[in-house]
């Protein structure tokens, strides 16, 4: 890997310290306001129902986003949504068209919903990169477990064109761009963040795996952005 790459900071920092991405990773920052450990149980039961389901990955974050404001009043929309086969009809609750034709039997439901308790309960996701997140984890773990993971590194860009790319697509416009120097590496693993940033949120769960498949395969795009996904230690050599 080359020596000189580039970061996009949002928050100051200090030129030529030397920084460990045990301390400054992405996992870390968006668990800044939250705590990630939070989302465990509801990932856990999200996939246990999700890979024996072929319906679109928003859902069950809807269903959750519902109950944790509604509570009880929204089992009322859920039963209205039942047909005669024991499915819910998903598109009945959400009205989305992308919805349409797809169902899930009501006992998937129930065992989702029952899952939550005083102890875990139903979570509210404030930043939809978590989920994004989440299930790309998973997909490295099952399928490409030797690659690094995302949420234990830093992200660095080969070009200031991907870190404008970033900028502007990530960070509302505003953000600063560093050139870095790596001191040592303990791992990388270089992937397209297009991939990633051209999924919609309505996509198949199915679909979704294959997606993120491509990604942690190596596989670009026509027009790809590299993120290089870094552990080890690094330093910024001057502000861009």
């Amino acid at each position: 890997m080359q020596k000189k790459l580039y970061r996009v900071e949002r928050n100051n920092i200090n030129l030529n310290k030397i920084y460990e991405t045990k301390n400054r990773s992405y996992g870390r920052s968006l668990g800044q306001n939250l705590d990630l450990n939070s989302y465990n149980h509801f990932f856990n039961k999200y996939f246990e129902v999700m890979t024996k389901n072929n319906i679109s990955v928003d859902f069950l974050v809807s269903l959750t986003h519902q109950i944790h404001a509604l509570g009880n009043l929204y089992t009322k929309i859920l039963n209205e949504a039942i047909d005669d086969e024991g499915y819910i009809n998903i598109y009945k609750i959400t009205k989305n068209e992308n919805h349409k034709n797809q169902r899930i039997l009501v006992s998937y439901i129930n065992y989702f919903i029952q899952s939550f308790d005083e102890e875990n309960k139903f979570p509210y996701f404030n930043d939809g990169s978590i989920l994004w997140e989440f299930i790309l984890e998973f997909v490295r773990l099952n399928l490409y477990n030797d690659s690094t993971p995302r949420l234990t590194s830093v992200f660095f860009f080969k070009d200031i064109k991907s870190c404008d790319y970033h900028i502007q697509k990530h960070l509302n416009g505003f953000g600063t761009k560093y050139e870095i120097e790596i001191i040592d590496e303990i791992s990388h693993f270089e992937g397209d963040m297009t991939i990633i940033d051209n999924v919609e949120n309505q996509i198949k769960f199915d679909d979704l795996i294959d997606e993120f498949g491509d990604y942690w395969s190596g596989k670009t795009t026509s027009e790809p952005i590299k993120e290089i996904v870094f552990q080890g230690t690094y330093k910024y050599i001057k502000q861009l």
